[in-house]
């Protein structure tokens, strides 16, 4: 059996993530992979944005190809498809096997009730389908900002002690987390 790339399991768990989304009621939202022109986007900064993405670019890039997983949520009937309406930026580093949640903003919040709350959601719902179909039992978030740390806490996030740029998790308690979150919707990720 040929061994499956990173960008093969990106896409499989961004086909799955769209499914869970799917079948929480959430028919309006998709889940695409960045492309290049997005992550130049990104990588230029973004007017209007409260993180700073060309920041995030720069400190997440590294030599592996398949290092940033990118990925754009759209809200389907959205006036503009053609602007960001969400991304959720990981990194995979396979030298020391790690999965990290590095950056996530919903651009089109003003706008758009059909994304609150739901970004976090979806990029958990992808990173543990990652991380389970790597093998991977911990999973991190890299620079969670001190107002963000209690949404993370929520999922059972706690600091690394010896990284004060990071927290982790089990993936199994995050998974957790998940399906109790997400018990009204009678959906069993």
């Amino acid at each position: 059996m040929d061994e499956v790339s990173i960008t093969e399991i990106h896409q499989l768990c961004i086909s799955m993530a769209n499914q869970v989304i799917q079948r929480l009621g959430w028919k309006n939202l998709s889940v695409t992979p960045l492309h290049n022109k997005q992550k130049q986007q990104l990588a230029a900064g973004i007017a209007n944005s409260v993180l700073n993405w060309k920041w995030a670019m720069e400190r997440y890039r590294s030599n592996f190809v398949d290092s940033i997983l990118g990925l754009s949520v759209k809200v389907n009937h959205h006036a503009d498809q053609d602007t960001l309406h969400a991304v959720i930026l990981c990194k995979y580093d396979s030298r020391r096997l790690l999965f990290s949640l590095c950056m996530l903003e919903n651009f089109v919040q003003r706008q758009e009730p059909a994304l609150s709350g739901k970004i976090l959601k979806i990029a958990l719902i992808y990173s543990t389908f990652f991380c389970e179909i790597i093998g991977l039992e911990e999973m991190y978030i890299q620079d969670p900002t001190t107002e963000v740390r209690p949404r993370y806490t929520a999922y059972s996030f706690a600091q690394v002690w010896h990284d004060h740029d990071k927290i982790s998790a089990d993936v199994a308690d995050v998974l957790q987390c998940l399906r109790v979150k997400l018990a009204h919707t009678a959906l069993i990720v």
